[in-house]
C-alpha cells in the first residue's frame, strides 16, 4: 500500500488564474491550463512546490481534457532522469513516479513540446512516505541521531 503526503500543488484544478507561470503558449481559463501551439520549443507551465533536493519518490497525477497535437509531460524541474514523465499525447487520466536529485529547484512542470496543441487538468504532486529511496534517508538520518 503507497502512503502518500498532502497534495504540494496549489491551484491544480486551475480554478484561477494564478499560482503558476506559464512560459509561451500556455494560458488559464475556464478550469483547465492550455496549450495553443503557438510555442516553437519546448514551453513549460510550472510552480514551486517545496520538493525536496534530497533522492525523494514523488507521485504526480494530471488529466489531459483535450488534445489536438504534439505531447506534454510532467517533470521536477531541474532533475535527472528519474524526474521526467513519460510523454503523453490523448486525453486522459495519468500517473508519473518522479525521483528528485541534487539538481531539482523545488518546482513541478508541465512541460508541451513544439507541437503540444491541448489542455490539461487536475494536477497533483505528493511525496510516496513509504518508498525505498525515502525509507532509506529515514534511516540514515536515525543512525546519524543515534551516534550523537
Amino acid at each position: 500500500m503507497t502512503i502518500l503526503g498532502p497534495d504540494l500543488v496549489t491551484n491544480g484544478g486551475f480554478d484561477t488564474d494564478t499560482d503558476w507561470t506559464k512560459f509561451t503558449g500556455w494560458s488559464i481559463g475556464s478550469g483547465v491550463a492550455s496549450c495553443s501551439g503557438v510555442q516553437t520549443s519546448n514551453t513549460l507551465l510550472l510552480q514551486d512546490v517545496g520538493i525536496s533536493v534530497t533522492p525523494t519518490l514523488y507521485k504526480v497525477t494530471f488529466d489531459i481534457t483535450a488534445y489536438t497535437a504534439g505531447t506534454v509531460h510532467s517533470r521536477l524541474r531541474d532533475s535527472g532522469a528519474g524526474g521526467f514523465g513519460e510523454t503523453r499525447n490523448a486525453i486522459g487520466s495519468y500517473v508519473d513516479y518522479l525521483l528528485s536529485d541534487a539538481g531539482v529547484d523545488g518546482q513541478i512542470a508541465m512541460t508541451a513540446n513544439s507541437d503540444f496543441i491541448g489542455s490539461i487538468d487536475n494536477v497533483t504532486c505528493q511525496e510516496v512516505l513509504n518508498s525505498f529511496s525515502n525509507q532509506k534517508r529515514s534511516l540514515r538520518q536515525k543512525i546519524l541521531q543515534w551516534r550523537i
